[in-house]
């Protein structure tokens, strides 16, 4: 009877507000996600479901409305970021090589 016409009623007790979102960094996500499972004795419940949410907001996370553009762009930001992380990787072996072959070239036989 509290309900404004016209408005549903899980729009009504803002249900809907968090339906379909989806977290913007996975990455944060899933760490935090981890940390629960070691600090709750059962992962999922209502308590550590609320506990990551918190944290993932604490930490700077932020939500996105879940649909095909932002899966997708999700999924290419996560593709890039690998990318990134092997580029990275791949240098820091070349830097590391190149330390070390220099000290050979110095070093008499």
């Amino acid at each position: 009877m509290g309900f404004v016409q016209g408005a549903s009623a899980s729009a009504a007790s803002g249900a809907d507000r968090h339906t379909n979102r989806v977290p913007t960094n996975p990455r944060l996500w899933k760490l935090i996600v981890l940390q629960a499972k070691m600090k709750f004795k059962t992962y999922p419940n209502p308590a550590a479901s609320h506990w990551v949410h918190e944290q993932y907001v604490q930490h700077g996370g932020q939500f996105a409305k879940d649909n095909s553009k932002t899966r997708e762009a999700m999924a290419q930001k996560h593709r890039h970021d690998k990318e990134r992380e092997k580029h990275q990787a791949k240098s820091e072996k070349t830097k590391q090589l190149e330390k070390g072959g220099k000290k050979n070239d110095n070093e008499k036989d």
